[in-house]
């Protein structure tokens, strides 16, 4: 009902629109790199006014005032190269953030104050491309996370405490979870190279080629209908 969005521009930093992209502003005081990557925004927006945004350079920049300040959050990490998040969608509850960097999984438990590494299992952690977390993550604590050049998917069924394989796929781009995940464990993967989409209805344990009418293609982005 707020009508807002945030768009991130490579090299010029966000901008926020309050009327549904009508009229945009630029929104950067405090951040002191604009090369920005990704976004998480608190589920719990309307009342915390939370924003998340990772760069390529600065680490990780926290908003609680709808982006017109930031503050740098990096206590804890080993890179200031982040690339993606996925949030808790219990996050008013339980302050959980994930942060895929350049060497790694990282999740903090208190809102970014401070970040701990998650790579108990992971390899290829120098190419991991995309991150995903179930929407029931507060009972399941699902999270899975993939990796490019040497292509795996993996999962974590205890909050990134640990790591398995479930997919040896090269060129992950994208993961996309059900919203109704916690029924129907339904999982798409968006790769490059031609290899396109695949697609698991048991949260990982098996895999098929969903591209007919695609054909093989890359696959930059993937959205489901809630």
């Amino acid at each position: 009902s707020d009508q807002t969005i945030f768009a991130a521009l490579k090299g010029i930093g966000v901008y926020k629109s309050v009327d549904a992209g009508s009229i945009w502003s630029l929104v950067n005081t405090g951040l002191t790199e604009l090369d920005v990557r990704d976004f998480a925004i608190s589920p719990n927006y309307a009342a915390d006014q939370t924003i998340f945004v990772c760069t390529g350079g600065g680490g990780i920049f926290k908003s609680t005032d709808g982006g017109n300040s930031w503050s740098a959050v990096n206590m804890g990490l080993f890179t200031t190269y982040v690339f993606h998040f996925a949030i808790s969608p219990d996050y008013a509850n339980d302050q959980t953030i994930f942060a895929v960097g350049g060497n790694g999984v990282y999740k903090s438990t208190n809102g970014g104050s401070n970040w701990n590494v998650v790579n108990t299992g992971l390899t290829d952690t120098d190419s991991l491309s995309a991150i995903a977390i179930s929407p029931n993550y507060a009972v399941d604590q699902t999270i899975f996370v993939g990796t490019y050049y040497f292509g795996h998917v993996f999962k974590s069924v205890n909050g990134g405490g640990s790591w398995s394989v479930v997919l040896n796929q090269p060129y992950v781009r994208f993961l996309a979870i059900s919203p109704n995940y916690a029924v129907d464990q339904t999982i798409f993967v968006g790769t490059n190279q031609g290899y396109s989409v695949r697609k698991s209805t048991n949260g990982g344990s098996s895999w098929s080629v969903y591209n007919t009418g695609m054909g093989n293609v890359d696959v930059i982005s993937l959205a489901i209908s809630p």
